[in-house]
């Protein structure tokens, strides 16, 4: 017996159901329409990315007075996909929609049409791209500050150079003038000018990551409180503090006084940043960052961290702001208040200590910057303070002096001969070598420029040492991302000195190293 009308209905209704609810589970914005733009059929998809319900718009509903699709942007394509009938494929900028969240759309424009049908319609297919290009801007951002880093590493390094010789120079005039000499104070003004160079330089290397750390096990809440009245002083009257630290936060391994720069700079910018007063939170705890938070975060590994994140209420920055807010010299404060420097250095040195940064903002409504530091497993080891030592600088020690640059060289030598060494002086590494084949027994330290054309520092001790393996070495740059690596003949904090320097910082760094019975 043949299946009645009723059921075969009853089929088609069924089946048409099934077809509507795959097509509203389909995470695709679908509409279609007349030529007019009445809406003639749509999924829930698109209404989650209108921001309203469709029963919220009310009867005979044309896409023109959706907020989203009613932007210009859209609008013109819609018009002539309409009225013209030219299909579109195009990826939107950032709009609006009812809800007030701001998307970006890839959208398509189809002229479709039925068998027995006169007039055709019209399909518009929307994709949420939001995510998609939060993860371009944060990857562009990346690749754009990792750039701008290594541009101001090498000038860091060439200017660093200048200002040995500058810095140097100064410091040994002043050693060799009384005070009472007329040219004392004109030595004195080279020399502190020098100095103010050279924090600039500091800056610059820390933000693209080529800065010598000396990194520690460190508890965050015990150096926040450490320096708590340094803060307090900072702040000001007017600004409210409130710490929001959790108890027992897991340790990280950070150098301890680049730390307190970060969180200094970031103090400083929220006051800034509130001139009429408000409020000033410093939050620490413990986090796990899973598989999901990562896929919003291309540039971060899953894992155990601990999250500092410092805030204030103050008048919050716009989008454009916050896409350049860690490039160096970049700022939105009055000119002479402040160098540019402060965030892109707080950026770097997050950076070269394994974690990352992110800020979040509200225009009118203040910003937040949430620091994420690994977690390590190990204590804090408590050190000895350094003994104090009234040794003489001086000494009769043979040193040989290896420098690419002339300038640097002759006035490190100068100042070594100054303190009563012997000194020899080779421009390149394979000078060097020459020299101590001559000079074998003679030689007892060799002070080298780690960054030099052909062979650098690293590769000329590990030639020498095997060779010669009671030879002191001391390293010396301007260039430090390549002491952040790990060398076997490289103990940070050691044998090595950062230029520029003046005569004291050398002699001293020279005179532990000969002093140091054990091996280097």
């Amino acid at each position: 017996m043949g299946m009645s009308n009723t059921q075969t209905l009853q089929q088609k209704l069924t089946e048409l159901e099934r077809r509507i609810e795959m097509i509203d589970r389909i995470p695709v914005g679908l509409v279609n329409m007349n030529e007019d733009g009445k809406i003639i059929l749509s999924n829930a998809f698109f209404w989650k990315i209108v921001g309203a319900a469709e029963n919220s718009f009310g009867e005979e509903l044309s896409i023109f007075s959706l907020p989203v699709f009613s932007t210009k942007e859209l609008s013109v394509h819609l018009k002539s996909l309409l009225k013209k009938h030219k299909e579109f494929d195009i990826e939107t900028s950032a709009l609006t929609n009812k809800e007030g969240r701001r998307l970006y759309l890839h959208c398509q424009g189809i002229i479709s049409s039925n068998k027995g049908v006169a007039q055709p319609f019209y399909s518009l297919i929307c994709a949420d791209i939001s995510d998609k290009k939060q993860l371009e801007r944060q990857v562009h951002l990346a690749q754009r500050l990792e750039a701008i880093g290594k541009l101001a590493g090498g000038i860091a390094h060439d200017f660093n150079n200048i200002l040995t010789v500058i810095q140097g120079s100064a410091s040994f005039l002043l050693s060799n003038l009384p005070t009472s000499d007329s040219n004392y104070e004109t030595a004195d003004q080279i020399f502190k000018a020098a100095e103010r160079a050279e924090a600039l330089t500091r800056q610059l290397l820390a933000f693209g990551r080529r800065q010598m750390l000396q990194p520690k096990i460190l508890d965050i809440n015990k150096l926040i409180l450490s320096f708590r009245r340094k803060i307090d002083l900072l702040v000001g009257t007017g600004i409210k503090i409130k710490h929001n630290l959790k108890s027992e936060p897991g340790n990280v391994k950070a150098d301890p006084s680049q730390m307190e720069e970060v969180i200094v700079n970031l103090v400083i910018n929220a006051r800034d940043a509130m001139p009429g007063g408000g409020q000033l939170i410093i939050e620490t705890r413990n986090v796990i960052l899973d598989d999901d938070y990562v896929k919003r975060r291309p540039l971060v590994q899953p894992g155990p961290y601990v999250m500092l994140a410092i805030s204030d209420t103050g008048t919050g920055m716009d989008e454009n702001t916050q896409t350049r807010i860690f490039e160096p010299f970049y700022s939105t404060k009055e000119k002479g208040k402040g160098t540019g420097l402060g965030l892109a250095t707080v950026y770097g040195i997050i950076k070269q200590s394994g974690g990352f940064i992110w800020v979040y903002r509200e225009k009118g409504h203040g910003t937040t910057f949430k620091i994420y530091l690994p977690r390590v497993d190990e204590v804090t080891i408590h050190e000895a303070p350094p003994v104090s030592t009234d040794q003489r600088l001086r000494g009769s020690e043979t040193i040989l002096v290896v420098d690419d640059e002339s300038d640097v060289r002759s006035l490190v030598s100068e100042m070594l001969r100054f303190y009563g060494y012997r000194v020899m002086e080779a421009p390149n590494a394979s000078n060097a070598i020459l020299i101590m084949e001559r000079h074998q027994d003679d030689v007892d330290l060799v002070l080298t420029d780690i960054v030099m054309p052909q062979m650098n520092g690293f590769e000329l001790v590990d030639k020498l040492c095997p060779v010669y393996p009671k030879l002191k070495v001391v390293f010396m740059s301007g260039f430090t991302d390549t002491v952040t690596a790990d060398h076997p003949r490289l103990d940070k904090g050691k044998n090595f000195v950062q230029k520029p320097f003046g005569a004291n910082v050398l002699i001293q760094k020279i005179r532990e190293v000969l002093d140091d019975s054990g091996k280097v």
